[in-house]
């Protein structure tokens, strides 16, 4: 029956189709696309710095796109009174390339369309440096600070590479459930889910379990088991997203909320198979990241005080060297013969691991 009325079917969904990606397209560029010897482009954005010379301004705009900003010229005449650092604006002009070999726009035509009031408590002064401790005071800026942005465009970069890896090796993409009424075999100590007292009732007692669902339900802890039975299917799948942890630590090694990938696949016979194909993701990202965001990278590490980028770039082939491995005892041979430099004494019958 569908295939009678799928040839007009489909033409319709095409059409529909085109005519609303046509309805989305938007006139206004990412400065991370821009080029030079382009006329008329039109942007939007924030303002980054400000500069007011004698016959000109000159006006940082930043849109999230690129950590570099777009430097717009304007004729000191034709700025905006509302101009200030912190607003929003609408800019149109001509690209072009200045002495500095910098891409910037001339010709400019710029509208406020969002004020800032610097002195109604804004919390950022323009050219002035924050620490990471202060800028996460206010989680709805931080997107706009230059350590934090970089940081979730590589994230998001990082994120295209597991997904691009997997793809090419012909893994399937699984959506587990973060409701869930497993445990994941003991992972980690779980969210239980519950209502809120507000909806509870009026005959509610402290003493009584009320429960949203039949049986208990949990945050997920791990897709494993979701995973597992997905392989037998479909021989090769993945997730990665959101995890929850209810250990009570303030350690960096125990987050409450994390994103975890996880793989399963039927095809792999070895241990050595496993560890080539986790070195083979690593490789594949860590190459992805470093010639697609370098920039970024450089931003993130002089955040944590370590601005030797080059020196990094100039490893990658050191980096995607294949990993050395080695058997437990190997490893737990390696530790007895240096443990005057162990903080921890290690013993063999004693589980390795990072808590150890």
């Amino acid at each position: 029956m569908f295939k009678k009325y799928a040839p007009s079917f489909l033409s319709k969904f095409r059409g529909s189709m085109t005519s609303t990606t046509c309805r989305s397209e938007s006139s206004f560029r990412r400065i991370a696309d821009l080029k030079s010897d382009e006329r008329n482009v039109s942007i939007k954005g924030w303002i980054s710095a400000l500069r007011k010379m004698k016959d000109n301004v000159f006006v940082d705009v930043i849109d999230g796109s690129s950590y570099q900003p777009l430097q717009v010229v304007l004729f000191k005449s034709d700025a905006p009174e509302a101009l200030q650092y912190g607003c929003s604006v609408k800019v149109k002009g001509d690209l072009v390339k200045n002495k500095n070999s910098q891409i910037e726009m001339q010709n400019s035509e710029l509208e406020v369309i969002g004020q800032c009031d610097l002195g109604e408590g804004f919390p950022f002064a323009p050219r002035k440096k924050y620490s990471m401790d202060y800028v996460r005071q206010f989680l709805h800026f931080r997107p706009r600070y230059s350590g934090f942005n970089s940081l979730f465009r590589l994230r998001n970069e990082a994120t295209t590479g597991i997904h691009a890896f997997y793809k090419e090796k012909g893994y399937i993409n699984v959506h587990t459930p973060i409701l869930t009424s497993n445990d994941c075999e003991g992972a980690g100590e779980v969210f239980v889910v519950d209502k809120p007292p507000r909806r509870r009732g009026k005959n509610y007692t402290p003493e009584e379990p009320v429960r949203f669902f039949d049986d208990e339900a949990y945050l997920t802890v791990s897709g494993q088991l979701h995973l597992e039975v997905a392989a037998r299917g479909l021989g090769q799948v993945y997730c990665f997203g959101p995890t929850f942890r209810a250990e009570n630590s303030k350690s960096r090694l125990h987050l409450s909320e994390f994103y975890m990938l996880e793989a399963e696949t039927t095809t792999l016979d070895s241990l050595e198979e496993l560890t080539e194909a986790v070195q083979d993701l690593v490789h594949s990202v860590t190459n992805h990241l470093i010639h697609n965001c370098s920039e970024d990278l450089e931003i993130c590490r002089k955040s944590m005080g370590d601005s030797n980028l080059s020196e990094l770039v100039s490893n990658v082939e050191d980096m995607l060297a294949p990993f050395p491995t080695m058997t437990y005892d190997e490893a737990a041979q390696i530790l007895l013969s240096n443990s005057d430099k162990l903080k921890t004494r290690f013993s063999v019958r004693r589980e390795l691991h990072k808590g150890a």
